[in-house]
This record gives C-alpha cells, structure tokens and sequence, in this order.
C-alpha cells in the first residue's frame, strides 16, 4: 500500500472516530475495535468509505 494511501484512510479514520488530526493517536498495526475506536456499525462505515473514494469493493464474506 502506497503512503498516500494509507495516509488518506489513516485521516478518515482520526478525523472521524478519534476527532482529530494528529497522527500518532493512530498506530499503524493498532486494531480498531480492539482500542475501541469502532464498533461494528464503525467498521462497515469505513468499507463504505474505501469503496466509494477509493474504488475497492468488499465481498461479505471478507467483512468477518
């Protein structure tokens, strides 16, 4: 995954879940629902996301 990549999904991330724009509030290898960032609901934001802005799509079966 390119910088710029992860960059742009690492900031949906903090600025809609930790309401911030600082980056070391977010590991990189840090699990989402494990800190309690998000939660289901959350999660399936975040697909959505990733398919409408960057054209990925997500098969059910790989949302488990």
């Amino acid at each position: 995954m390119s910088d710029a990549l992860r960059n742009k999904i690492r900031s949906f991330i903090l600025e809609n879940y930790l309401f911030t724009t600082d980056p070391s509030e977010l590991g990189l290898d840090d699990s989402l629902l494990d800190r309690g960032i998000v939660d289901s609901s959350g999660m399936l934001e975040i697909i959505l996301f990733l398919e409408e802005s960057l054209g990925v799509v997500m098969k059910d079966e790989e949302m488990i």
